[in-house]
């Protein structure tokens, strides 16, 4: 299984909701505003580590250019007409270290604890490892319990570093299988990852339809 511009995958989270996932393209910038919307104040403090009230263009410009080699982004949004952006896992090669790269994992407060986090992580591992990068780095708040245990629970390999109340987290992918990583056993995407693991091409759906992003985004 590769995951490229024809992947796509539909998942059913813990509450019961359907999500479509697949990597963003161009053209989603109306889709990554629709999720940044929908996020509470804190969960924007954690995810930009400030104060962040609006997506500038530039912001925006830059959360959508993804060339999903060195820029890598997953994302899921709802199964309703027009679709909701739900949730983003990216990651950013580094310059100096191309076999490294910077991850962050953002999903809407409503869906939050709900399983979608780990499904977008471990769609991302794979897909980082399809490129040729074997380690995530991040930067989290110490407070930020959750995503500390959702960047840990992807390998016993991981080293920290705190420093100013934030953590630097060292992941080592290159040695991850799939069995490894944080998906329970019965989720629909563990097959897949299986698939990929045993080197089994995966057969997508036709390519979906243009999104028409809302303009008037879910109440969280």
């Amino acid at each position: 299984m590769r995951i490229d511009s024809k992947f796509e995958h539909t998942a059913r989270l813990a509450n019961g909701q359907r999500v479509h996932i697949r990597l963003l393209r161009p053209g989603d910038e109306a889709l990554i505003l629709d999720g940044f919307r929908q996020l509470s104040e804190d969960s924007r403090y954690e995810r930009f580590h400030g104060a962040v009230t609006a997506l500038s263009p530039e912001w925006l410009r830059y959360l959508a250019a993804v060339d999903q080699q060195d820029h890598i982004a997953v994302g899921a949004y709802s199964d309703i007409d027009p679709p909701h952006g739900l949730g983003v896992a990216r990651c950013i090669r580094l310059a100096d270290d191309p076999r490294s790269a910077e991850v962050a994992v953002t999903v809407v407060d409503r869906l939050q604890g709900q399983g979608l986090g780990t499904l977008l992580m471990g769609l991302l591992v794979v897909a980082a490892r399809e490129r040729g990068i074997d380690h995530f780095r991040a930067c989290v708040r110490g407070g930020n319990v959750a995503a500390l245990a959702l960047v840990k629970g992807l390998t016993p390999r991981v080293t920290s570093r705190c420093s100013a109340g934030e953590v630097d987290l060292d992941v080592d992918l290159s040695g991850v299988t799939e069995a490894e990583l944080p998906l329970a056993a019965a989720h629909p995407t563990r097959a897949l990852l299986r698939l990929a693991a045993q080197g089994v091409p995966f057969r997508p759906p036709k390519d979906p339809e243009p999104l028409k992003p809302s303009a008037h985004p879910e109440a969280p």
